[in-house]
């Protein structure tokens, strides 16, 4: 049996959950072929390309039954306990054999008669995050944005109490574009020239390259639903003058086309535009290194536009670069980042 990663990658407050997971793992699945740790996510690879994807909470465990991670069960809930986690590995194989009983081969025997069906990689040989990356604590993070937006001036982080839905990997603090711009395109150029003026030289846009200059930002449309799922969070922060919200930062939907990872949405997920990933990004440095570009999960943005837009960190030479693919494209070393409503 193979092991990638280690329980140091997982939140420490998660560290005893993820140790009874393994246990019980081991214990109640003799044909393990792969066991794959980090962050709050546990991915179990069994026979015949069955994976068990196991999501960590501090009272519950998640559990879906994917098939070679072509189409996969709905995650369920079940008790930390090691009845609710037999239970939850019972329930999804029955799932499994309802859901996915045709198989890999009938799912992509269909493919080629519908246009709905979007492939997806291999996700079980893929990038990670910098092991220098740690998401920050959202006061740390209120911070650096009113320094770098100083129309930012109300920003109370009680929002953050509540628990992390799951997929959620942090707590993120992102500026009310309508505060900083009158137009959405007028913030996306705002948030790019302070990436600009803090990586100077490391920080290089092909798209304005591309289009000799700015007028590519006119064609940035804001996706209908992430911009819908804004504005239920900004009800929910009227007071605040930047949003509060649960993110990942691509590891989720690692190796997977845009598309596809919006078919596999949770009903409280929503893509994070270049708005929210830029800021994201300029108040979390090591998530792209460019003094380090090597084996990091580059980063996909929901936004409408020519091609799917994305932060990418190849060399030291470029450092952090701002580049576009196709659409269906999907590459292990690309994943969308994206935001949750809170329960």
């Amino acid at each position: 049996m193979i092991t990638k990663g280690t329980l140091k990658s997982v939140p420490f407050e998660l560290k005893p959950q993820a140790k009874q997971i393994i246990k019980w793992s081991k214990k109640m699945l003799s044909k393990r072929e792969e066991i794959e740790i980090f962050c709050n996510e546990i991915n179990i690879s069994v026979c015949h390309g069955i994976i068990f994807e196991i999501s960590i909470q501090k009272d519950s465990v998640s559990i879906s039954g994917a098939l070679q991670d072509y189409s996969k069960t709905d995650f369920r809930k079940y008790p930390l306990t090691e009845e609710g986690f037999q239970k939850g590995l019972k329930e999804t194989i029955e799932l499994m054999k309802t859901e996915l009983g045709k198989g890999l081969n009938s799912i992509i025997k269909n493919s080629t008669k519908t246009s709905s069906f979007i492939r997806e990689g291999n996700r079980y040989g893929f990038f990670k995050y910098p092991a220098d990356y740690k998401p920050k604590i959202v006061e740390e993070q209120i911070k650096i944005i009113k320094q770098l937006f100083p129309e930012i001036i109300n920003v109370d982080p009680s929002f953050a109490l509540q628990p992390l839905p799951e997929g959620a990997e942090a707590w993120f603090v992102v500026p009310k574009w309508q505060l900083i711009a009158q137009t959405y395109n007028k913030a996306v150029k705002r948030v790019l020239d302070l990436m600009e003026e803090k990586y100077k030289d490391k920080f290089y846009n092909w798209c304005k390259w591309q289009h000799y200059g700015n007028s590519w930002i006119k064609k940035v449309n804001q996706n209908k639903d992430t911009a819908e799922k804004l504005r239920i969070l900004n009800k929910k922060q009227q007071n605040n003058d930047a949003l509060i919200f649960p993110a990942q930062f691509g590891y989720r939907h690692r190796d997977r086309s845009v598309p596809r990872a919006y078919q596999v949405f949770s009903i409280n997920e929503f893509g994070l535009g270049i708005f929210e990933i830029a800021c994201m990004l300029l108040t979390h440095s090591k998530r792209l290194n460019p003094q380090n570009p090597c084996n990091s999960l580059w980063i996909d943005c929901a936004d409408q536009y020519e091609q799917v837009l994305c932060f990418v960190c190849r060399s030291k030479k470029y450092g952090l670069e701002l580049d576009i693919h196709p659409y269906n494209e999907f590459d292990s070393r690309l994943g969308l980042a994206t935001g949750f409503i809170p329960n």
